[in-house]
């Protein structure tokens, strides 16, 4: 493994802030700072999503702030929860965001906004899809722990894609009944109409998460699925949601507990990769640290076909989106952290991780060390060698309050 160290020289800040990092490499073109908490960011038409559960500001390509999506005016007297879960790209310039309400009576719904990309609303309402009437909203202190790395936030969530002019939602809520986690599919029109809602679904764990819903080569609708250690891969067909295949991934699969998947590449007709990060401690199936990982999975014989790993003991290296590069390898962009169930600290690690499929070699770089970054999108710069970089920092205070940020970079 090989790890190079690059601090960032600041020559561009939004707003005219001051950072501390200097360096003599000079790498950095650009850095644009935002105010704002987010826990991720997803690329949506020419649009950068920043998103948190209270506001999504959108940038355009050179980071500049377009309009904020703010859920301040859904909130009512009977609110106990609002939270916005996922920004989904749809035909034409639309945008549909997507919420998570419950409310004081325990009703948990879903709404579903359409708006364009300057910001305009393209529904006069949202849509509301109700979810259920008994949920459980209590938080415990041992789900703040498992959900400390993992970008949704606790009560409830529903995450979109959008394909054939349906949007599919995979919406995740729990039960006061049974005090266990459901998740069940719904698809929708173009125009927010209902037109297909499967049965809700539950595993033999008492706590599931869904942390994709992505469609495949073939045309099946893929959905990941954390199951305590485990995680379950289904296939449903689009049309009725019936479920075609399902692949269960248990640690002796890949050698590693607790598998989070944040990103999905296509490799081929047949293939595709999960990336994200698992649990392992020297090269045992045992709890101690998590590493920036990926799974290869043939969709069409249901079968995982390689699990390549990063990381040395004692470390947390954790990843939230990937890209296939002109070359054909595997990047991704996270942190490495000194401790998994704290929020990310100064000594956090803006964090990039190759892998390459033939030859199994990782390459991991340090983009920015010890600065409290992390990395939470990035894509290539065309024909430039520079990356472009979103995520999170710690703001320049020092009060540890998180801020936004874009950059451009030179690894």
């Amino acid at each position: 493994m090989k790890h190079v160290h690059f601090i960032l020289f600041v020559a561009v800040c939004f707003l005219g802030c001051n950072d501390e990092i200097t360096s003599d490499f000079s790498p950095v073109n650009s850095l644009k700072v935002y105010d704002s908490a987010i826990q991720r960011v997803k690329k949506i038409h020419n649009l950068f999503a920043l998103m948190d559960t209270s506001k999504i500001i959108f940038l355009d390509e050179d980071g500049d702030r377009i309009f904020d999506f703010s859920n301040r005016e859904y909130k009512t007297n009977e609110t106990i929860d609002f939270k916005l879960t996922d920004v989904v790209v749809g035909a034409g310039n639309d945008i549909f965001i997507l919420g998570a309400e419950i409310l004081k009576d325990s009703t948990f719904q879903i709404y579903v906004f359409k708006v364009t990309a300057d910001g305009q609303s393209v529904w006069n309402n949202p849509v509301k899809i109700g979810i259920t009437k008994n949920f459980d909203y209590e938080i415990f202190e041992r789900d703040k722990l498992i959900k400390s790395y993992f970008f949704i936030s606790e009560n409830g969530y529903a995450l979109g894609n959008f394909n054939n002019s349906r949007l599919y939602l995979i919406v995740n809520y729990q039960s006061a009944d049974s005090f266990k986690w459901y998740c069940k599919l719904i698809a929708l029109d173009d125009a927010g109409k209902i037109v297909m809602e499967g049965k809700p679904m539950q595993e033999f764990h008492p706590e599931i998460w869904n942390y994709m819903v992505e469609f495949l080569p073939n045309g099946n609708l893929l959905t990941s699925l954390a199951v305590g250690s485990e995680a379950y891969i289904h296939q449903f067909d689009p049309n009725t949601f019936e479920l075609l295949m399902t692949r269960e991934i248990d640690p002796g699969d890949i050698k590693a507990r607790l598998p989070i998947f944040t990103n999905m590449l296509i490799l081929n007709e047949e293939e595709v990769v999960l990336t994200g990060h698992a649990n392992k401690e020297n090269n045992l199936i045992v709890g101690g640290n998590f590493d920036a990982f990926f799974v290869k999975y043939n969709f069409i014989k249901n079968a995982i076909t390689d699990t390549l790993f990063n990381g040395a003991n004692n470390s947390y290296e954790l990843t939230y989106h990937s890209y296939i590069d002109v070359n054909g390898n595997i990047q991704c962009i996270g942190t490495k952290r000194e401790d998994l169930f704290i929020s990310h600290g100064s000594n956090s690690n803006l964090y990039k991780v190759g892998f390459n499929l033939n030859s199994s070699i990782i390459d991991s770089l340090i983009l920015i060390e010890n600065k409290g970054y992390e990395g939470l999108y990035f894509e290539p710069v065309e024909n430039s060698g520079l990356l472009k970089v979103l995520g999170r920092k710690l703001d320049i205070s020092g009060y540890q309050n998180k801020q936004a940020f874009f950059t451009i970079i030179k690894p």
